[in-house]
């Protein structure tokens, strides 16, 4: 019960969540409007937060009267669907996703940056929801092996790296019959021009594309994306060429639970790709997972291997970001595809259709999904001690909230809708 008021609170005085629900717009017919718009938008909140695993369980949930002392009124889940359809995507995000992220970034939340002193922030494609029968509009489509058509979605993801909390900074969705590169280039132009406090993005290597990384070039900001050997042959093949006449720089270093062996061959200077209109900086790297030994938790021992080699490009000079940061930068790429995509889709259930009735209903809610993830993880590592000092995970806080909300008698909880 205590978390739950904590988290009320802490969105309401530190945010200013209220006031920033009640400035979003939904096409909705003034005269018909019975359930207000920013009292649907606090309950998708509340349940992405406390994770439900689907629109029904969260209408069920809000038929308790003692939450309509935060809603105002009873809610239906064919309500929270239809009012999800209504809103307007861009005020969404604009009056809603941006400016709680701004106020993070007032509040310090990456100081001096998330990486050393700059923040950085990967991009990265994924499949959140696919399905053999539900399907809208945009859905694209492939057929199996055995014959039978799935429909999917596909969405381009930014999120910042490194230090904690790691905010979703936006999403772009892919549309039928178009490359990810297409949309992470709407993303990028958004993003740069939203966002002025953005230093580096991490990509890829479907990303490796040379008119979208002079894209990144022309905003003026810096990026490091990872090459595969048979891509960009002449650009590699005059990097290794300078690498085997040079000495690699070695270290040692943890990383997640294994400790590395790594070779680092850092080139500057080249120009060997056609598309892209500056100069490159390649590092060439080598690792080994050094052998571990049995342990308590780990009953067999490692027994260590050899780590195919990796290519890494940049715009960023020596000066900038010496070898091993970048080496170290390039590995936090992984923070989203590992961690962020992880805890999205088997924690907060991203890879269940919420509300499928249009393409607008679908985005909407992963929008307020991104809300509610970056509002969680900033309420328990910015204000929960044990989120700090990671006494608790975030599955049992999450599940002290869903449970609050089962249980909360209406007296114990704050006003929060009227701000």
């Amino acid at each position: 019960m205590k978390l739950l008021k904590q988290f009320l609170r802490y969105v309401s005085n530190t945010f200013l969540l209220p006031q920033h629900l009640r400035r979003v717009h939904a096409r909705r017919h003034p005269t018909r409007v019975q359930i207000p718009t920013d009292s649907a938008l606090l309950a998708w909140i509340l349940g992405f937060a406390a994770r439900v695993h689907s629109r029904e369980e969260l209408g069920r949930l809000l038929d308790r009267r003692s939450l309509h002392r935060l809603t105002r009124r009873h809610i239906s889940a064919d309500s929270l669907a239809r009012i999800a359809a209504q809103l307007d995507r861009d005020c969404l995000r604009a009056q809603l996703l941006v400016p709680l992220i701004r106020r993070m970034r007032r509040n310090k939340l990456w100081s001096p940056g998330s990486i050393g002193p700059f923040v950085m922030v990967a991009i990265d494609g994924t499949e959140p929801i696919r399905s053999d029968h539900r399907h809208c509009t945009h859905c694209a489509t492939r057929t199996r092996a055995d014959g039978q058509v799935e429909y999917y979605h596909r969405v381009v993801v930014a999120s910042t790296v490194g230090t904690h909390p790691r905010i979703l900074l936006d999403l772009e969705p892919v549309l039928p019959g178009e490359s990810e590169v297409a949309a992470a280039s709407r993303l990028l132009e958004r993003l740069a021009n939203t966002f002025p406090w953005l230093h580096v993005f991490l990509l890829d290597a479907g990303f490796a594309n040379g008119p979208f990384l002079a894209q990144i070039h022309r905003f003026g900001r810096g990026f490091i994306v990872r090459v595969k050997d048979h891509e960009r042959r002449h650009l590699l093949r005059d990097a290794q060429a300078l690498a085997a006449r040079s000495q690699a720089d070695r270290w040692e270093a943890a990383w997640g639970h294994h400790r590395l062996r790594v070779h680092a061959w850092d080139e500057d200077g080249f120009t060997s790709w056609d598309s892209y209109p500056g100069t490159l900086r390649v590092l060439i790297v080598d690792e080994e997972e050094l052998p571990e030994p049995a342990t308590r938790r780990r009953r067999m021992p490692s027994p260590g291997r050899l780590c195919p080699r990796a290519f890494y490009v940049t715009n960023l000079s020596p000066g900038q970001l010496p070898t091993r940061a970048l080496w170290e930068a390039a590995h936090h790429r992984w923070n989203l595809e590992n961690t962020g995509f992880h805890q999205l889709k088997h924690e907060f259930h991203w890879n269940h259709a919420f509300a499928h009735q249009s393409p607008g209903a679908l985005f909407n809610t992963w929008l307020l999904l991104a809300v509610a993830f970056n509002l969680f993880l900033t309420f328990v590592y910015r204000r929960l001690r044990a989120g700090r000092q990671g006494n608790k995970p975030l599955r049992w806080l999450a599940q002290e909230l869903y449970a609050a909300l089962r249980v909360a008698p209406a007296e114990q909880l704050p006003y929060l809708a009227a701000g």
